[in-house]
């Protein structure tokens, strides 16, 4: 009989919970093949086993993104229900008597939403909880299914993995940090006055624009500080116009950048400004690839405002920006 928690429905449509788990120990073999299709049992030189555990029970590991209730409902909503069978199995192992889910969060979520309280299936892999996240990451990335950025990124700094560390220590030297939709920051435990940034700003900043040199980006962090809210999120296309410009003119004097702080501050402040900066970007919002056109956008606009001078313009060109002038 379905049961009803709140205004949600749970139901399980086609077989009794127990039913349920002979078919689906007798589909094991299926999972199996599954799990070696995606490279994991390769990866880990062992196939995972088959157990049922409450849901109760089941935690998410460390480095994951946070369960989303709203989205769960919704789903539960469009779905008439909680559906067992097609709840298929999750991925989970044993860490220190816990039972940590590394793929499958989503799934868990809908479930304990939906009020579901009896035993699911679990592939439960013989690895620690590092060598998970790695598995996390790797099935995200390069999977069909990947989740955010953010996400992988967190799962790819746990299991050390070299170009991801390297990110992270970035951040740590700008004192920036990067969260998104995971339960955690990247670096842990971020210092007082640090701004959160997305994945794809800072990486695609460090490696596209600033090209390995950190002095454009803390130019840049220094800008966004006077510019923003305590508390405000760096927007990816501010933050890739601005660090172009100082890694365009990396002998801009202290004055001119003092002036140039003045007039982004100027220009997010003013409903007209931004509506020019808008109009610019044509409608390729967030893409590190526009960097230079945003970059000299941005300084045009700059040397033609009451904040730049016929001096600055002729020392700080932009043809250095390697664009034809703006008319």
């Amino acid at each position: 009989m379905p049961t009803t928690n709140n205004t949600v429905t749970t139901a399980v449509k086609s077989k009794t919970v127990a039913v349920f788990e002979d078919y689906l120990k007798g589909d094991l073999e299926a999972n199996q093949k599954k799990a070696i299709k995606q490279r994991i049992t390769d990866i880990l030189g062992a196939t995972p086993q088959l157990e049922f555990h409450p849901i109760d029970e089941i935690m998410p590991i460390t480095k994951q993104r946070m369960g989303k209730p709203d989205w769960a409902r919704k789903k539960l909503a469009e779905r008439g229900g909680f559906d067992l069978p097609a709840f298929g199995a999750i991925s989970i192992i044993k860490v220190n008597g816990q039972l940590l889910v590394w793929n499958g969060l989503q799934r868990t979520t809908i479930a304990k939403v939906a009020g579901y309280r009896g035993r699911v299936p679990c592939l439960v892999y013989d690895i620690n909880e590092q060598m998970a996240s790695d598995l996390f990451a790797y099935t995200q990335d390069e999977g069909k299914r990947t989740l955010s950025k953010e996400s992988i990124f967190q799962n790819k700094v746990f299991a050390n993995h070299p170009p991801a560390l390297e990110i992270a220590g970035v951040l740590g030297q700008l004192n920036l940090y990067v969260k998104g939709d995971c339960v955690e920051t990247v670096p842990e435990n971020p210092q007082q006055g640090a701004k959160e940034i997305s994945y794809r700003g800072i990486e695609g900043a460090w490696h596209k624009i600033a090209r390995g040199d950190i002095q454009p980006l803390q130019r840049a962090v220094k800008t966004m500080n006077q510019v923003l809210m305590a508390d405000q999120k760096i927007p990816n296309d501010i933050w890739y116009a601005v660090t172009a410009c100082y890694a365009t003119f990396p002998k801009m004097t202290k004055e001119v950048e003092q002036r140039f702080n003045q007039f982004v501050d100027a220009m997010l402040k003013t409903q007209a400004e931004k509506d020019l900066w808008i109009k610019a970007k044509k409608g390729i919002t967030g893409n590190v690839s526009i960097a230079e056109e945003l970059g000299r956008h941005l300084w045009s606009k700059f040397i033609r405002s009451g904040y730049g001078s016929r001096t600055i313009a002729n020392r700080y060109t932009l043809k250095s920006f390697g664009v034809k002038d703006e008319q």
